[in-house]
């Protein structure tokens, strides 16, 4: 389900949510963990992680600000209340921040 963006949606599975910079640093950083943990196989996650990095990369402003990243919420009642939650920065950007700082330490030890 990642997109040619290298970002994943907010509903993983549903192209209709939008691209979710936090959701795919949860994902590079699980991956890479795998990957160096030896229970992914680099040859095939490789260009996944590579793909989520550029993509983190492009949702972050030169100023450090990260874009995409919905506020926070728990469990929704319909899909239409994902689609429709801000990515407003001022309750989006330390989670979303955060998240993207755990991803480059990350690919930093190596994968």
């Amino acid at each position: 389900a990642q997109s040619e963006d290298g970002r994943w949606h907010q509903l993983v599975n549903d192209t209709r949510s939008y691209l979710e910079t936090s959701v795919t640093a949860m994902a590079l950083t699980a991956l890479a963990r795998g990957v160096r943990a030896g229970l992914l196989a680099r040859s095939e996650y490789a260009p996944v992680i590579e793909r989520a990095w550029a993509g983190l990369v492009r949702a972050t402003l030169p100023n450090g600000t990260v874009t995409g990243v919905s506020c926070g919420l728990g469990i929704q009642a319909s899909k239409e209340a994902y689609y429709n939650r801000s990515s407003f920065y001022q309750c989006s950007g330390p989670g979303g921040a955060g998240a993207v700082f755990y991803a480059a330490v990350e690919l930093a030890k190596g994968y």
